[in-house]
C-alpha cells in the first residue's frame, strides 16, 4: 500500500512539474484512451460501467464506477475535451486513507513546496533498485536545483519492511 502511495505522489508530481509522458495512451478502469479519440466513442465506452459526472459548465468529466456506495470510492479518473475530441485523461490509482499514508503524503508535499517556493525547479527524477540476499531497496530520487528528495522503499526477508522519505542539500 505504501508503494502504490508513493508511486502516485511521484508521478502527480512528474504530470503536474514537468510533462515529461510522451506515452499517449491510459487505461481508466478497463477503458483504452488516446487522445484525439472522437468525444461521442470515448462516452459510448464508459456509459455500460460508469457515470459521468460534468464538471460545470466545461467539456470535462468525472469518470465514476456504477453502484459504488461512497462517491470517495467511486472516482477512477477524469476525462476532457477540446473539439469534440479527448484532449485529457487522468487514471486513479488508489486512495489511502490510512494515518501514516496521510502523514507521509502530507510529510512529501510540505517538502516539495517548500523547495519550490523557494525558487527551486525539478530537474529530473531518478528511480533505481538496489538488491542484496536479504533485502531489495526501491528509490525514487527528485532532483531538484539545490535539493533532492529520496524516497527509499525497504523490503525483504528479516528486514523491517518501510519507507523513509529523506530531504537533502546539494552543492553545485
Amino acid at each position: 500500500m505504501k508503494k502504490a502511495l508513493i508511486a502516485l505522489l511521484v508521478l502527480t508530481i512528474l504530470f503536474t512539474s514537468a510533462s515529461l509522458a510522451e506515452d499517449k495512451q491510459l487505461w481508466i478502469d478497463g477503458v483504452s484512451l488516446s487522445l484525439g479519440m472522437k468525444k461521442e466513442f470515448v462516452i459510448e465506452s464508459f456509459s455500460k460501467k460508469h457515470n459521468l459526472l460534468q464538471v460545470e459548465d466545461k467539456d470535462d468529466y468525472v469518470v465514476m464506477k456504477k453502484g459504488e456506495s461512497s462517491a470517495f470510492n467511486n472516482v477512477v479518473g477524469q476525462i476532457a475535451f477540446k473539439n469534440e475530441k479527448l484532449s485529457f485523461a487522468s487514471q486513479t490509482w488508489g486512495r489511502f486513507t490510512t494515518k501514516d499514508s496521510l502523514d507521509m503524503a502530507n510529510s512529501l508535499y510540505s517538502s516539495i513546496s517548500r523547495i519550490l517556493d523557494k525558487g527551486d525547479k525539478i530537474l529530473g527524477v531518478k528511480a533505481e533498485t538496489k538488491r542484496s540476499t536479504e533485502m531489495t531497496i526501491n528509490t525514487i530520487e527528485l532532483i531538484f536545483t539545490n535539493k533532492t528528495i529520496i524516497l527509499s522503499i525497504s523490503d525483504g526477508r528479516n528486514v523491517e519492511k518501510g519507507v523513509i522519505i529523506q530531504e537533502n542539500i546539494l552543492k553545485n
